[in-house]
């Protein structure tokens, strides 16, 4: 029988004695789910040596999903490779920077010539963020209970706070402004769906987006698992931050018709009249935001249809 590590055992990763004899390791991956390595190990050091090298490139950024491709230093410069309908194939390029190697890589999923998850899963994080006005801290504690796709509505009644010391926080809003209930535009309630069904857990206090364990997400990974630099710079908006998604979103909702305690309902501000604001949750003129945000997209969208590009999944979000 295979004999597994005791709880706690290890820091990093699992090793299990398979009935062979010979020792087999796994480990999550920044996207959360579990990897097994290549082959197995004769010796049990050699195992452990396997897991140190791993975890040192998931601690640097420098990991790659065996499954989708990986980048490998050589002799004169990197090796990618990358996978395709399944299958492993070698660029015919050796690149002298990681960087380019990753840039490569992200082009050649951007464009269908290689397999690719990671855009997918984020998503949805980037809609919201965009299109119902949230902060990080907001949107990454969101939990499938927040949620109601029936109704178009988030109830946002938690937020992560990153302390200096690295840990994070769960809390409420700092103000009463903060909590509140925001219209989700009916255009990205398709993608939000199927991102529940495919990356969230059952549970009503399943979190929408995890990290590398299945907890929550920080920032720092966010920007390697989503390729968030090369993204940008493939849409023509190197330079963009994630903050700058609720900014546009604060745009598009102060050109509608609504009013000004109305926006600042909305967007989670707060004011001397803070109470007045919070007992605004009729959502009957956020309704009239959202519906102003939701045309926004669907022009958006018509009008990317007409020049052959993609669906709201690749909606501009700068500007």
């Amino acid at each position: 029988m295979a004999k597994g590590n005791r709880a706690g055992h290890r820091r990093f990763g699992n090793i299990r004695r398979l009935p062979s004899g010979r020792y087999q390791v796994s480990y999550l991956g920044l996207d959360g789910q579990r990897r097994y390595g290549p082959d197995t190990f004769e010796r049990k050091s050699d195992a452990e040596r396997f897991l140190a090298l791993i975890e040192v490139q998931i601690y640097h950024g420098e990991w790659a999903d065996p499954e989708l491709g990986n980048i490998r230093k050589v002799i004169g410069g990197h090796r990618l490779r990358y996978a395709r309908n399944g299958r492993m194939h070698a660029h015919p390029e050796v690149f002298v920077a990681r960087a380019a190697a990753e840039w490569a890589l992200w082009n050649m999923g951007r464009d269908g010539l290689a397999d690719t998850n990671h855009d997918r899963r984020y998503r949805a994080l980037v809609l919201l963020a965009t299109f119902a006005s949230l902060r990080w801290g907001e949107a990454t504690a969101l939990r499938r209970c927040d949620i109601d796709v029936s109704t178009g509505a988030i109830t946002v009644r938690a937020a992560f706070v990153e302390r200096s010391t690295g840990e994070l926080v769960l809390s409420t809003p700092k103000s009463r402004a903060g909590r509140r209930v925001v219209g989700i535009p009916t255009a990205i309630i398709p993608l939000l769906q199927e991102h529940l069904a495919i990356f969230v857990a059952p549970a009503p206090g399943a979190l929408l987006f995890t990290g590398v364990k299945g907890g929550p997400l920080r920032r720092s990974n966010f920007n390697k698992m989503s390729g968030w630099p090369h993204a940008v710079r493939a849409i023509g908006a190197e330079g963009l931050h994630f903050h700058d998604l609720r900014h546009t979103g604060n745009h598009l909702a102060a050109v509608s018709a609504a009013g000004l305690r109305d926006l600042m309902a909305r967007m989670g501000h707060d004011s001397e009249r803070a109470a007045i604001i919070y007992q605004h949750r009729a959502r009957g003129a956020d309704e009239l935001i959202t519906t102003a945000i939701d045309a926004h997209i669907q022009a958006e969208q018509s009008s990317r249809a007409g020049r052959g590009q993609g669906d709201s999944g690749g909606l501009r979000t700068s500007g």
